[in-house]
Parts: C-alpha cells; structure tokens; sequence
C-alpha cells in the first residue's frame, strides 16, 4: 500500500472531503471491476459454447466418419470436378466437400487474436503505474482482482487458441487418416449404394437426356408448325379482308344498281307520261287539223254556193267579191290563227316535256 500520499493528505487538515473522493474512486474500482467481470463471464460462456459444440462435432465425426474434403472457394471445388481422375475417385465414394471453412476459421482466429489483444490492452490500462494513488483503497485488493481477471482472460484466449488449434489438427488428422476408419463396411456399402444411385442416376440422365432432346425436336417442329400456321392465317386473314372488302362493294354496288334500277322505274314512268301527252298532243293536233280541213271545205262549199248564186242570179258585182273575199279571208285567217296557237301549245308542251326529261336524266346519272 502507497501509505506516504496517506500521510500528507490527513496532514492537510480536509479529511471530510477527502472521504467523499475516496468512497467516489472505491465504488468506480468496484463498478469497473463488475463490468469487467460481466464481460468476462460473457466471454467464458462463448467459449464454453464453442467448446461443446467442437466436442459435438467431434463426436458426430466420430459416429458418422464421413469422407470430407476441405476446399477454400468454389473455384476451387469447380477445379477438382473438372479433374478427370479426381472426378473419377471421388465417384467411387462418398465424400463431402466443405467450401469456406478455412477461411471462416481464419475470420475466428482472427476474432479470438482481437479478443486477446482487448485483454492485453485492459492489463496495460489497469497497471498499478497509471493508477491514481487514492488513500485508504486497498490497492492490493484490487491489483489481485485484476490480476485474477486479466490471468483468466488470457488463460481463455490461449484455450481458444488451443481449441482452435486442435480443431485444425483434428480435421486435417481426420483428412488425411480418413481411408483408416473402422466402418468400412459401411462405407463400402454406402460407396456400392452409391454407385448403384450413380448408375441409376446416370441411366436416368441419359433417358431424361434424350427425352429432352426428343421434346426439344418436337418443339422445332411444332415452332415451324406454328410459323406456317401463322403464315396461313395472314392468308386467311388477308384474303377475308378481301372478301369483307369486295362484299362491302358488292353490297354498295347493289344499292348503287338498286338506285338506278329506281330512277330508270322513275324514268320509264316519266317516257310513258310524256309519250301518253304526245299521243294526246298528237290526237288533238289531227282533231284540230280535221277541224281546219273541215272549215276549209265548208268555206269552199259556201264560196260555191255563193259562186252559184252568183252565177244564176247573175248579179255579180264588186261589192258582192269583196265580201266574199273578206268572208273567206276572215275565215281562213280565223282557222290559221286557232290552228297556230294549237300547234305552239302542243310545241311548248312537248318542249316542257323533253326538257323535264333531260333535267331528271341530268340529277339521276
């Protein structure tokens, strides 16, 4: 114990508060104290897990013996399956291969090493050199905890070494004595079961091989199939277009024929109205013509009569042929005039008539 700073601090004369400082130290060396134990025995309780589970596995190995292969990375497992003779070794029995587990050993050496190195720094930290000198702390005490703690610690990262170190040495003993095991009956009959699994699985590759190339096939010609199906539809497809096309034609075409098979109905009723009219026109024309002849005749008859009484009564004068001339005259010009305007109104209907045609014809073509 440091009892010289004890000496010249009561020699001070403030004791009180001095107390209180020292109770403070006392319980942060007994709370750091604590803590370091709680990581410690968190410590033990990983190493105690990982130390059941290496004899678990150890005794695992040691039911089963199995045929294992350590490989770093895939590359490396894709190397030895490309092997030929390995291939074929490796075919004869059965063997499992673990990929990674050197370098996930590695990554808990590394660990385990960083573990220590916290120990190590821990001792260092709580060296009795960089300690505050505090009186009336039982210093003793206290070094002999850290000193037990910081012994346990580094006893625990040399156990986890050990183990460590034992796992590697008992699985590289393990590979390289493995063709020495006890059950090689078993194995034998695994490796013959394995073989016949092989052989069956080969057989059964083979024929789901070929069924795959046969379907493969299949599926060519069902492809080609398909292409010439679907060429055949754009055909069909093209050529009911076509058809859809032409029927809507056919069909516009129809109501077109329909349309002028109307309007030539229209037309022909109009030809035989106009040709009745002309009929009429013409009947009437004689009828008129029949008239004018009529009265012609009737005139020269009277034009007789009257040459006659002339003539028997002989009392022909000038007088009397003026008359006569004017009769006649008046006669014949009255007859010309009724039978011209007759025959400009048959011209004016005939031409009302033709010209109603030619405007219809005109509208309807």
């Amino acid at each position: 114990m440091n009892y010289l700073g004890t000496v010249s601090i009561l020699d001070r004369g403030d004791a009180p508060a001095q107390a209180v400082v020292d109770r403070n130290a006392r319980s942060m060396a007994q709370r750091v104290a604590n803590e370091t134990k709680e990581e410690l025995e968190k410590v033990m309780n990983r190493v105690e897990n990982i130390y059941q589970n290496f004899e678990m596995t150890d005794e695992l190995y040691s039911d089963y013996n199995p045929n294992l292969e350590f490989v770093s990375d895939i590359a490396e497992l894709a190397e030895i399956l490309q092997d030929q003779v390995k291939k074929k070794k490796y075919q004869a029995q059965v063997t499992v291969f673990i990929v990674g587990f050197q370098e996930v050993s590695s990554q808990k050496l590394k660990l385990l090493q960083q573990v220590s190195e916290f120990f190590t720094e821990s001792m260092k930290i709580f060296d009795d050199d960089e300690m505050p000198s505090t009186p009336d702390v039982d210093l003793d005490d206290v070094t002999y905890k850290i000193d037990e703690t910081l012994d346990v610690a580094h006893g625990l990262a040399n156990r986890l070494g050990e183990i460590n170190q034992e796992i590697i040495d008992y699985l590289l003993r393990y590979a390289e004595n493995k063709a020495k095991n006890k059950g090689k009956k078993k194995l034998e009959k695994a490796l013959q079961a394995a073989k016949d699994d092989m052989t069956n699985l080969s057989e059964k590759l083979l024929s789901i091989q070929s069924d795959l190339e046969d379907k493969e096939e299949k599926m060519q010609q069902l492809y080609k199939q398909l292409e010439i199906k679907t060429l055949e539809n754009q055909k069909f497809k093209s050529a009911a277009e076509i058809a859809k096309k032409n029927l809507l034609d056919s069909q516009a075409l129809k109501e077109e024929i329909s349309n002028r098979d109307n309007k030539i109905k229209d037309m022909r009723q109009i030809i035989s109205r106009l040709e009745i009219d002309l009929t009429q026109a013409r009947h009437s024309h004689e009828q008129s013509q029949n008239r004018l002849e009529n009265s012609s005749m009737e005139s020269q008859q009277k034009l007789l009569e009257l040459q006659k009484g002339v003539d028997g009564s002989k009392m022909e004068t000038n007088e009397a042929k003026r008359e006569m001339e004017k009769l006649h005259e008046s006669q014949i010009n009255k007859m010309l005039e009724s039978h011209s305007k007759e025959i400009d109104e048959l011209k004016e209907q005939h031409q009302d008539e033709i010209n109603k045609l030619m405007v219809c014809n005109f509208y309807y073509c």
